[in-house]
């Protein structure tokens, strides 16, 4: 009675294990996902601002538009917040950074979400160092 069961418990926990959970885009073949590249660690100054780029690595058949969702620390400021990049475009999306010019000496960080229009969203970031002028 209990064999059947076991069987369907064991080929679920399989098929679990197999799922791809990469940050390439939850569930999703390599083929058929992305990954959000987040620009290099910054080192800045107090009242700095700079343009990085944010960057899509997509698979070869990954053809859906992504929202990206940058949220700093406080202290930090992006411009614009939540770019799309677009299918039909370039990889990339152009964002400005700011550190405010009465923060504080030591690491900030900016966390990037990717949500696709279908799948699941992936989440990265960057830190941004500030130093003394």
């Amino acid at each position: 009675m209990f064999k059947p069961l076991a069987s369907v418990l064991v080929l679920a926990v399989a098929a679990l294990a197999a799922c791809n959970t990469s940050p390439k885009g939850g569930g999703m073949t390599a083929e058929d996902s992305f990954r959000v590249v987040p620009p290099n660690n910054l080192t800045m100054h107090p009242g700095d601002a700079q343009t990085v780029k944010v960057s899509l690595d997509r698979g070869d058949l990954f053809k859906q538009d992504v929202k990206l969702s940058l949220v700093p620390a406080p202290g930090i400021s992006v411009d614009p917040n939540n770019p799309v990049i677009r299918a039909a475009a370039g990889p990339d999306a152009l964002v400005k950074v700011a550190v405010a010019k009465d923060a504080g000496v030591g690491e900030y960080r900016v966390t990037v979400t990717g949500t696709p229009a279908n799948g699941q969203p992936t989440i990265t970031d960057f830190r941004i160092k500030v130093i003394t002028p």
